[in-house]
């Protein structure tokens, strides 16, 4: 068809009324815009069959009004979080029984490996360990791993899995392309944290020279790397008392988990059995 036909009297009438008539699916409350509702699909599971929905937003916002989830994973930099906050958001966002997934959580340590950049008055390992101080003290981010665990461990999460998930950036003209681009940012960072932590010392000077030097390496030749210590967190959320933590019915308590949620949901949406829609 013409793009520019004249419309039927009363034919977009009608297919907006057909339109009106589709049963719409149901979705989670929304709140500010936060939660998206993704399509549920069907996942085997070690041969199970298992209906999944993906539903994206803000842990920390999650309120009473939204039902407690299966699973809860983060995108990244738990660290960015004061750990009392973090553990009472994870504790309300998953059911008893749970897990929650906090990848590359910053452990702490920065550190330059390969060539040494030379600088004289100021050698690599020193303007790291500021870099490190920087993150704590001016940016205000929770580096301690262990306080982390203490802290939810006493909000009834535990660590199910723990391991390294470092970052290793390399620098030098030879650098993989992705590690260019990532490596402009991982400079910038570094530049712009370690000499303010020098300022008013006799090592003003080479802080200001190393953060130069470190812009350099990565057009240079010589092969370097920045590797920043990341840890990924697997936490178990302990089950309700008297219930195990895998069970083949669940109860029949609005909330009990997101797919008990969708499915009261859309029984609500059908009406009651035999009105049809």
């Amino acid at each position: 068809g013409n793009p520019r036909a004249p419309v039927r009297p009363g034919a977009r009438r009608a297919f907006n009324r057909r339109r009106r008539r589709r049963p719409r699916r149901p979705t989670l409350p929304r709140k500010d815009g936060l939660f998206e509702l993704g399509p549920r699909s069907q996942v085997q599971i070690a041969g199970v069959a298992v209906a999944l929905t993906l539903v994206e937003g803000d842990a920390l916002d999650v309120g009473d009004a939204y039902p407690p989830f299966d699973v809860v994973a983060a995108n990244a930099f738990a660290d960015l979080v004061r750990p009392e906050i973090l553990a009472d958001a994870l504790a309300r966002a998953c059911r008893p029984g749970g897990c929650c997934y906090l990848p590359i959580v910053h452990a702490g340590a920065t550190r330059l490996t390969g060539p040494s950049l030379d600088v004289a008055g100021l050698d690599d390992g020193e303007a790291c360990a500021a870099y490190g101080l920087a993150l704590v003290e001016v940016q205000g981010q929770h580096v301690d791993v262990d306080r982390l665990v203490e802290v939810v461990g006493r909000r009834g999460l535990s660590v199910a899995a723990r391991g390294a998930s470092d970052w290793v950036v390399s620098l030098g003209r030879a650098a993989p392309a992705a590690d260019a681009a990532f490596g402009a940012f991982v400079c910038d960072f570094l530049g712009l944290g370690v000499p303010p932590r020098f300022f008013g010392t006799s090592n003003a000077a080479a802080a200001v020279d190393w953060a130069r030097r470190l812009q350099a390496a990565r057009t240079e030749p010589k092969a370097r790397a920045v590797v920043a210590s990341n840890v990924d967190l697997l936490l178990a959320v302990e089950a309700e008392a008297g219930e195990p933590a895998t069970r083949k019915e669940r109860s029949h308590r609005r909330g009990d988990s997101l797919a008990q949620y969708l499915d009261s949901l859309e029984a609500e949406a059908a009406g009651p059995p035999g009105t049809g829609a």
